[in-house]
């Protein structure tokens, strides 16, 4: 299954850690958010945390591949991160009814997922 939210609004973070907070609403929460953070640790490793409007949804590491395409996002989640957010394995979200927010999305999305940190972008 393919859970589909339209973006509401975006919020980004490129000071101590680079961040995409996507707010949408869903079923569960009329101002839901999936924040994506990128995280590093001392020794240079760095983590994909996701995190579902507050900290009890949550989980790192869980994202097998980020792709968009025309105006549209899509995570494929592993199992656990798909548990973890209470969310379906594919999640995609739109932005036709927020097309200026899209670039922004993107732009963030190639910081957070440069190669140098994570290997699993794909356009």
């Amino acid at each position: 299954m393919v859970a589909r939210f339209e973006v509401d609004e975006l919020f980004i973070e490129n000071g101590d850690y680079l961040a995409l907070s996507i707010g949408f609403t869903s079923d569960d929460d009329p101002l839901d958010v999936l924040h994506l953070v990128l995280d590093s640790t001392n020794n240079s490793e760095y983590s994909l945390h996701l995190e579902r409007t507050d900290q009890s949804a949550s989980c790192l590491n869980q994202v097998r591949q980020i792709t968009f395409g025309d105006t549209q996002v899509a995570l494929y989640l592993t199992d656990v991160g798909a548990e973890s957010l209470n969310l379906e394995r594919l999640v995609e979200f739109s932005f036709e009814k927020q097309p200026d927010l899209y670039p922004i999305a993107i732009a963030q999305l190639r910081l957070i997922t440069c190669p140098a940190h994570v290997r699993f972008f794909k356009e």
